[in-house]
């Protein structure tokens, strides 16, 4: 059997989760509000009251990419 569940659901198991960091969290929340559907980027400022306002989480995915890419190496195939 299929759970269908809406984005309101997905976002408030995500703000309740017990096994996520903070930035975790926020990051997930950005995915679900920016790359699902039409992205919604006043939602991310004001999502739980701005739980995640202060969180660029933009800035975050690239520190994150660029110290995986400094220990693991660049994703993209050299030209």
């Amino acid at each position: 059997m299929t759970t269908c569940r809406t984005l309101a659901t997905l976002l408030d198991r995500v703000g309740s989760s017990q096994v996520v960091s903070e930035l975790e969290r926020c990051l997930l929340v950005w995915e679900l509000l920016t790359a699902v559907g039409t992205p919604d980027y006043d939602a991310y400022a004001t999502w739980e009251s701005g739980r995640c306002a202060a969180i660029d989480a933009p800035q975050e995915q690239r520190v994150i990419r660029e110290a995986l890419e400094a220990e693991y190496g660049s994703v993209y195939y050299p030209e």
